[in-house]
């Protein structure tokens, strides 16, 4: 979490603590709630695909749960380049603006919580537009840079072996 930057102490009070959380999930690994308590804000919102963790721990602050930090090590987070999540920024940008979204349209929340949702969303659409654009004007040197790395990494025909597997695999013998 040292990356988020958790705010050391949390703040105590509710409005803050909410505020805080809003502007970056640093709730979201070894998480221990009570059952009553997560029963009482009615659970993850199934809308969410990514983020509802984030959007279940906002309720909870908002609702006037407290949150406490344990400050040693839990935890390892494992990050894979194949993660569906992690290896897709726009996935996640989009994911944010989605619960930016939920903060100021679906809950009663009040102006300053709703106003600082919509300004946090308009900042994610605006970063999202900028990678937008830097991957169409990056582009050709990424599909470059694939192709040669392409180039070194698979034969332009598959070794002998390789070719008789995949020919017994598939049934088919060639000619």
């Amino acid at each position: 979490m040292a990356l988020l930057d958790p705010p050391d102490p949390l703040p105590g009070d509710t409005e803050t603590f909410l505020a805080e959380l809003l502007r970056r999930n640093f709730v979201y690994n070894s998480v221990a709630a009570r059952r009553e308590s997560l029963r009482a804000v009615g659970g993850y919102d199934e809308r969410l695909w990514i983020g509802e963790d984030w959007e279940l721990w906002l309720r909870l602050a908002a609702s006037g749960f407290r949150f406490v930090r344990v400050p040693q090590l839990l935890a390892v987070y494992r990050q894979r380049a194949d993660s569906l999540m992690t290896s897709h920024p726009e996935r996640l940008i989009e994911a944010k603006r989605e619960v930016y979204r939920v903060v100021a349209e679906d809950w009663d929340a009040g102006p300053e919580l709703r106003d600082l949702a919509l300004r946090l969303r308009r900042a994610a659409t605006l970063r999202s537009r900028r990678r937008a654009t830097a991957g169409a004007l990056l582009w050709p040197l990424f599909a470059l840079r694939n192709t040669l790395r392409d180039s070194r990494l698979w034969h332009r025909e598959p070794p002998r072996e390789v070719a008789e597997l995949l020919q017994t695999v598939a049934g088919v013998r060639l000619a």
